[in-house]
This record gives structure tokens, sequence and C-alpha cells, in this order.
């Protein structure tokens, strides 16, 4: 979860959000290793992605951005994916 996202919540809202939203949090922590991986820096001291390695994990993340938009992962309270598998915690496990 990215400190924007976490503006204004209290440790219980995060603790809360731990427990209700597996799948958001892991999407999201996901999402964030995407960003980091494609915004590294080529002009770094450390060694540059090559073209082949960035245009892979690009076609990756865009994957995944439809998966989790297509399935609602990120949407509202009552309309996420985590809500709707609240009852379902063995498919919430897969």
């Amino acid at each position: 979860m990215s400190s924007e996202e976490n503006h204004g919540a209290t440790w219980d809202d995060v603790e809360m959000q731990d427990e209700t939203q597996p799948i958001c949090l892991m999407a999201g922590d996901c999402s964030e290793f995407f960003e980091k991986c494609l915004s590294h820096p080529s002009h770094s001291t450390q060694r540059a992605l090559p073209p082949e390695v960035i245009q892979f994990l690009q076609e990756f993340k865009d994957r995944f951005d439809a998966w989790a938009s297509f399935l609602g992962v990120f949407a509202g309270t009552d309309a996420c994916l985590d809500y709707r598998l609240r009852r379902h915690p063995a498919l919430q496990d897969v």
C-alpha cells in the first residue's frame, strides 16, 4: 500500500485492511514492484536493464493491470474483489 493510499488512515484502518483485503494488498505490492522495475534508472551506477527485459516487464504489467481492472481488485469497498470473495476464504488463498 503506497503512502498516498494511506494518507489520513489510522493504524487501526491499515490493520483492518490487512485482515479484510489481502488480495488488494498483495496486488498493490505487485503493482508497486512493476513500477519500481520499470522505472529502474538506465543512467545509474547499476547495470541498465536490457530492452528485452523492459519490454517483457511492460507486457506483464499491462496484463496484470488488465486482470486487476477486469476483476475489480482496486474497486471501491463494496465492489472490490476482496469484498466479493469475503465468504469464500479458500478462493482468496488461490
